[in-house]
């Protein structure tokens, strides 16, 4: 299977335009330099942190009621 056909399946849980724009703010605010670009594996890499972080956010919560919490 491809790469692009493996990144088809994979839903993303980050809004990309809201994470760059946060990205940006961030830099400008910290660094001298202005960044102008960010790398597509960038909402790749948040992608996977924010699914990591999903499940242990399940595997901490009890098995028996309905909440998540």
């Amino acid at each position: 299977m491809t790469e692009g056909a493996i990144r088809s399946r994979v839903s993303f849980f980050v809004n990309k335009a809201a994470c760059r724009q946060f990205i940006m703010d961030c830099a400008n605010q910290t660094r001298f330099h202005k960044f102008g670009r960010i790398d597509p594996a960038i909402y790749d890499e948040l992608n996977a942190v924010c699914r990591k972080h999903m499940k242990a956010i399940v595997a901490r919560n009890p098995s028996a009621g309905k909440t998540i919490r």
